[in-house]
Parts: C-alpha cells; structure tokens; sequence
C-alpha cells in the first residue's frame, strides 16, 4: 500500500528530529567528559538517554595561595641611613637601621677637676700677672689652702708665697675667689656630705 505526499513528509520530519536530538545528546555528553565537570565512576556505563544534571561534579577546585613575597628594603637617604629589611608584625612595619646609643662617659673625679682648673688659672696667671714689674725675676711657690663644701662648691681661704710676693698672692686669690670650680662632694663616716679642706702647692717662674 503506498503512502501519500503528506505521510511520507510526516515520517521525514519525524526522523530528523531524533536525529537532532540524538547528535545534541551526544554533544553534550562529550562537553561533560572534556571540561572535567562530570564525575568520575568507573563502575557505571554512561548511556545516551541518562541524565547528566547529577553526575556533574559542582565542588569548586581551590588554587593554591602563592607564597608571600619578601618585601625588600627601599634605600633611604641621608649620610648616616642605608637599605635595610622592612619587618612586619601583625599591621605594624618597622625598619631596622642599624643604629646604636653611646653610653654616657663617667663623670670626672675632683683630682681631675682640680688638675684642668689649675692648668686654666696657671695660664691666665704667666699671661696676665708675671708680666707686671711688682713682681721680681724668679721661682715663686705658692701654697693654696681651699675647702670643699657639701654642695662641691670650692672656697680659697689662704694664699701663701715663698719668696713672699703680697702682689702675687692677691692676684691669685682674687681670681680664685671669680671662679672656682665645682666638685663632687666628700662623705664622712656617716655616709653624708662632708666639708674638707685641702691644700695645694702652684709654681711660677719669672
């Protein structure tokens, strides 16, 4: 029995649709299996008409972190600064420079106040003094008694001079009694401040 026009045009139609959606199924089965989202089961057969939806494997791969990178020191300017390693804890950065404090130097003692002082007044004495004709050529002693008191602070109480120049032992009390120089305090046997008196002996030549 022979068909007429418009069945065998229905029968047409009808194959290309299932060959359209046979090609589509295998496409994407293929896109699955190639992109990696499909899951792997080596105990199942995969067939054309199941439903891939929940075979795909939805778990988001993590990339790793790269490492951190060191951060480097930038070079700073000035004399005394160079390139150094930056240092970070938590939010904070701090550069390391490298630099040191001095230690402050000891104070001097009171004989080496005293010996500075008398190389000073020895000086003003030879230049300012000597010179004057009241005083006569030759060697001069000069005996200074002076106290220190409890604050360190120094008092001239006599000036002596053999040969005797009463000239000489003004100058040099005067300019004693102008600038005296301040020294460490001496402790008694109680452990308290102290006044002392001591004695000093200057030569002077003209």
């Amino acid at each position: 029995m022979l068909l007429n026009n418009s069945a065998m045009k229905k029968i047409i139609l009808f194959c290309i649709v299932i060959s359209a959606i046979s090609a589509n199924g295998q496409q994407s089965l293929k896109d699955a299996l190639f992109s990696g989202k499909l899951k792997m089961d080596s105990g199942k057969v995969i067939r054309k008409t199941d439903d891939l939806s929940n075979k795909i494997d939805t778990v988001v791969r993590k990339q790793p972190m790269e490492p951190q990178k060191t951060q480097q020191a930038v070079a700073l300017t000035g004399d005394s600064l160079s390139a150094a390693p930056l240092t970070q804890q938590g939010d904070a950065t701090t550069i390391a420079t490298g630099v040191t404090t001095e230690t402050n130097a000891a104070p001097k003692d009171n004989n080496t106040i005293w010996k500075e002082y008398i190389e000073e007044l020895t000086g003003t004495l030879r230049t300012e003094v000597l010179p004057n004709k009241k005083i006569k050529n030759g060697t001069y002693s000069i005996l200074i008694e002076y106290e220190i008191d409890v604050d360190g602070q120094t008092t001239v109480k006599t000036v002596s001079c053999d040969p005797e120049s009463s000239y000489l032992e003004q100058q040099v009390k005067e300019r004693m009694l102008l600038s005296s120089p301040q020294m460490t305090p001496l402790l008694g046997n109680t452990g308290k401040p102290r006044k002392a008196i001591k004695k000093y002996t200057m030569i002077l030549s003209k």
